[in-house]
């Protein structure tokens, strides 16, 4: 029988390999080819984003205007200056999507319920 400690590096390899394969998909889903971020401003430059590069906010700067703003208003300068942000990413082509039945993997779970119940 296999000590615990063996089957928590099981799990360790098992978890890594699996997220490798996954950072592998992604990086080939986002296109290699795209710059590690991208800069966006509101149309009336009041906020200026960055974002990865998969698109998600890293960084928001907001202009001494903010104060002005309705809830409403500042939420559409945050949603431009992304929009914004994402464009400078992509040069303005959309990037591929991934398809939603890769979000369905339980490989990890799965395996983790394997090991607790005996089945590796």
């Amino acid at each position: 029988m296999e000590s615990q400690s063996d089957l928590l590096e099981a799990v360790r390899a098992r978890i890594r390999a699996q997220l490798e394969d996954a950072q592998a998909k992604a990086t080939a889903l986002a296109g290699e080819d795209l710059p590690d971020r991208g800069i966006g401003e509101s149309d009336d430059g009041i906020v200026q984003t960055t974002v990865d590069r998969q698109g998600l906010l890293v960084d928001a700067q907001f202009g001494p205007q903010i104060v002005d703003l309705t809830p409403e208003e500042l939420r559409e300068n945050m949603l431009s200056a992304l929009a914004a942000a994402r464009r400078d990413l992509t040069g303005g082509v959309t990037p591929r999507r991934p398809d939603p039945s890769m979000l369905a993997d339980t490989s990890t779970i799965d395996a983790l319920d394997d090991i607790i119940n005996g089945r590796l």
